[in-house]
């Protein structure tokens, strides 16, 4: 049986320092943020990689507005569709919007309904101040009401 040939026992020990910026990138876009963030911090290469890439600042800046989107769901959500997954709080606050949706539709409806009933109102009152009074007396009122005498 033939043997293996030898390897000699000293390791060539690489730095990062020597590795290409492109290649410190493509490694840590593999991680999630936490923890690539964590890395910025034990290594000044690395913070620099980070810092002066557009993309891995991208992916940290995407990561916030998640992780804050959910936080000011949770602020907003009643008490009832809290939940620890954030899977389920998005799920809720999604739900939650369709009900406030419809609820402000509703009211809606119902306002443009009492503004209807009010101009009816308005022009059913004009027509019998008529009635009553004239059109000589209902002009003589509005010039009284406009003076402030009859308020």
């Amino acid at each position: 049986m033939a043997s293996l040939p030898s390897t000699p026992n000293t390791t060539e020990r690489r730095s990062l320092s020597e590795l290409p910026e492109i290649l410190i990138e493509e490694i840590l876009l593999h991680l999630e943020v936490p923890e690539m963030v964590h890395c910025r911090e034990l290594c000044s290469r690395v913070r620099d990689v980070i810092d002066d890439s557009d993309h891995l600042q991208d992916e940290i800046d995407y990561y916030i507005e998640e992780e804050v989107s959910v936080y000011k769901l949770r602020d907003v959500l009643p008490q009832e569709l809290q939940a620890e997954d954030e899977a389920v709080v998005l799920n809720n606050a999604a739900d939650y919007m369709d009900v406030l949706e419809r609820s402000n539709e509703l009211l809606e409806e119902r306002l443009n309904r009492i503004f209807r009933e009010l101009e009816e109102l308005k022009a059913v009152t004009l027509e019998n101040a008529r009635r009553v009074l004239g059109e000589q007396g209902l002009s003589d009122f509005s010039n009284h009401v406009g003076e402030g005498e009859y308020v």
